[in-house]
C-alpha cells in the first residue's frame, strides 16, 4: 500500500528518501516492512503523503495489533480503572503507542 501512495503521486524511493532525508534503500525497506520505522519518520511519512500516523500504521500492517495485548503482562492484568487510562488515547496517541509497541516486540523477538 505504502509503494501503491508513492507511485500514485508518481515519486521515486530516491525522491522520498531525499525529501525525508533517508537513503532510497531505507525507503525500501520500509515498503516492504522489512525495518521498523521510528516515531518522527512515521510521522514525517505520514505528513509527506497526507494521511494520518493510523492510516499509515495500517499500510505498514502494524494497526492490526491489540495494543493492550502488547502491553507487559502485569498491565493486562490490571483492574479496570488501570485498563480506562489507556483505553482514553486519541487516535493519534494510540497509533504512537502501538508503533511503539510493535518496535518493543521486535526488539524482544531479536528482530531489530
Amino acid at each position: 500500500k505504502l509503494a501503491s501512495l508513492r507511485r500514485d503521486a508518481k515519486l521515486s524511493q530516491r525522491q522520498i528518501a531525499e525529501r525525508l532525508d533517508v537513503s532510497a534503500a531505507y525507503v525500501s525497506q520500509i515498503e516492504t516492512g522489512a525495518t521498523v520505522v521510528s516515531l518522527r519518520l512515521l510521522r514525517q511519512l505520514a505528513s509527506f503523503h497526507n494521511i494520518m500516523p493510523s492510516v499509515l500504521l495500517r499500510y505498514l500492517g502494524l494497526q492490526e495489533f491489540d495494543w493492550l495485548a502488547l502491553m507487559p503482562e502485569e498491565v493486562g492484568r490490571a483492574p479496570d480503572s488501570q485498563r480506562d487510562l489507556f483505553q482514553g488515547l486519541s487516535e493519534d496517541e494510540r497509533a504512537e503507542l502501538t508503533s511503539y509497541l510493535a518496535y518493543l516486540r521486535l526488539v524482544r523477538q531479536g528482530r531489530v
